[in-house]
This record gives C-alpha cells, sequence and structure tokens, in this order.
C-alpha cells in the first residue's frame, strides 16, 4: 500500500528535493503558485519551524529568516540538496556546478558560493551522503565532494569502465546506494 504525505503548509512550495539544514528546512526545484516551476530555486522555512512557509520578503518572512534564492549562472537546474557536509550549512548541486550556501547572520540568511563549475552532478539519484562528504556521478566520472572542493573516486578505470558500458541516454538513471 503506498504512503502518501499531507502538505507540510498551505504556503510551502512543492519541490524535487528537501534537506533539513543548521534550523531550516531547505527546498530545492520547486513549484509555487505565484512563479510557477523554478528549477534553479532554493526556498527555506521560518527558522525553527519547518511548517511555517510565510510569504517571502513580507515582514513576517523577515522576522521568520524565511526566504528563497535563485541560484544564478549556465549550470542547469538543480539535481540535488545535501547538508552536513565538512563545510557549509548546505550545499547545493546542479546539473554542471555545485554551490554551497554558508548561514549568515545579517538578514540575506544564507550567502550562496559557487565552488564547482562545468562539473556537477547529472544523476540526481546517484547523489549519496558518506561521513562529512557526498559521493555523485558527474558527466565524466565519479566524485567525493567534501562542501570546498571534489575529488575523482572512480580511479579512471571504474569511470572508463562504465561509461563505455552504460546506455548514455540513460545515465541520469544510476542509483547510489
Amino acid at each position: 500500500m503506498p504512503f502518501f504525505f499531507a502538505d507540510l503548509s498551505a504556503t510551502a512550495p512543492r519541490a524535487r528535493y528537501l534537506c533539513a539544514a543548521s534550523s531550516f528546512l531547505v527546498a530545492g526545484y520547486t513549484f509555487d503558485s505565484v512563479d510557477s516551476l523554478r528549477g534553479t530555486r532554493v526556498w527555506w522555512s521560518a527558522s525553527g519551524d519547518a511548517t511555517s512557509w510565510p510569504t517571502p520578503r513580507t515582514d513576517a518572512a523577515i522576522a521568520a529568516r524565511s526566504d528563497f534564492q535563485d541560484v544564478e549562472g549556465e549550470e542547469g537546474d538543480i539535481t540535488g540538496l545535501m547538508s552536513g557536509l565538512q563545510s557549509g550549512t548546505f550545499s547545493v548541486f546542479r546539473e554542471r556546478g555545485i554551490v554551497t550556501a554558508f548561514e549568515v547572520a545579517d538578514s540575506l540568511i544564507f550567502n550562496f558560493d559557487a565552488i564547482e563549475g562545468g562539473r556537477g552532478c547529472v544523476a540526481p539519484d546517484s547523489l549519496v551522503r558518506i561521513g562529512g562528504e557526498a559521493a555523485y556521478q558527474g558527466p565524466d566520472g565519479f566524485y567525493m565532494f567534501n562542501g570546498h572542493t571534489s575529488r575523482p573516486i572512480g580511479n579512471s578505470r571504474f569511470d572508463e569502465f562504465f561509461y563505455t558500458r552504460i546506455d548514455q541516454s540513460q545515465v541520469h538513471r544510476t542509483l547510489g546506494i
């Protein structure tokens, strides 16, 4: 029997990706009734209350430290979110890049720093946390990301074996376990 979840809040956006980061629930690749689908948008709930999603940029949202950010650039849509890495509050994985968000005390709430450009997570379901790092599938191999940098883990041989045998039209379906 399938499980169904109730809406978190009537004002919360629908999202493809979620993560708990610091005292926030973070949503990425969102849909809402005002702006429709935004594949590069990151929203976060009120601080300390995952059920509170005040209308962004209102006095209530500012007081609750809730807002959203469109992660700009040519790196494509969001393919995953991950908190608990060695650096940053959470990281935003995109098709061709990675951005790390750092919580700040002023009204911005988060600063977003582009960390990786040109290489991102091409298979959303490949993203898994291993300790304080995230393993993911890039366009040319497998990598570990710690919040600051990525390092290859496919040792060339595995990457070559994998990419010469996979149907390239199905690479986005790789599953990390």
